[in-house]
């Protein structure tokens, strides 16, 4: 059986409920939008301020998929769908894949909260880059995440819901189950 883990829960006061709807654990980790290069500056202090609360995990999120290779060197979690064509970006996908076989605990994050608030024309856009972006992730053996990003109680979604969805990017119920477990990254 595997224990489903929420690492990416935007408010705080949600993680009750995601344990309620069956995740073993629930993270609020900081994030950091980054806009220009001296922003990287910003991870170490959000790492070290959430060590004993989020397991030391940070995500930051940026347009720009030269910051979020810097980024990714830095053991985080990278939200790669504000980046452009982010489903063609293999620089972006190799630099996450080569941070995590370098021992750093740098993975992507899927926020699952984009595929639920968007209209219908954005989301279908979006899945289906994210179904590429996905496919290469597996290929490269870049890790990634499904998050929920939740903001609401709203948005927070089961475990097999969350799964489900993970097969609508065209991974197996394993692959799904396993990008909610949280391995390697607590």
């Amino acid at each position: 059986m595997t224990s489903f883990v929420d690492l990416h829960i935007a408010n705080p006061a949600l993680r009750e409920r995601a344990l309620e709807l069956g995740f073993k654990k629930a993270f609020a980790p900081p994030s950091i939008a980054l806009f220009k290069q001296s922003d990287l500056q910003k991870i170490k202090e959000a790492k070290r301020s959430a060590a004993n609360e989020s397991a030391g995990l940070c995500a930051v999120e940026s347009a720009d998929g030269e910051l979020l290779r810097s980024a990714a060197r830095r053991g985080v979690l990278v939200n790669p769908l504000l980046v452009r064509s982010f489903g063609f970006d293999e620089g972006l996908i190799r630099a996450v894949a080569d941070a995590a076989a370098a021992g750093e605990a740098s993975a992507f994050e899927i926020p699952l909260i984009n595929f639920i608030r968007e209209n219908e024309m954005r989301r279908a856009k979006l899945m289906a880059e994210t179904r590429v972006f996905v496919k290469k992730c597996v290929k490269l053996r870049a890790p990634f995440a499904l998050v929920s990003r939740a903001e609401s109680g709203y948005d927070v979604k089961s475990p097999r819901e969350c799964v489900a969805i993970g097969e609508m990017f065209g991974l197996s119920f394993e692959q799904s189950a396993r990008a909610l477990s949280g391995i390697g990254l607590v």
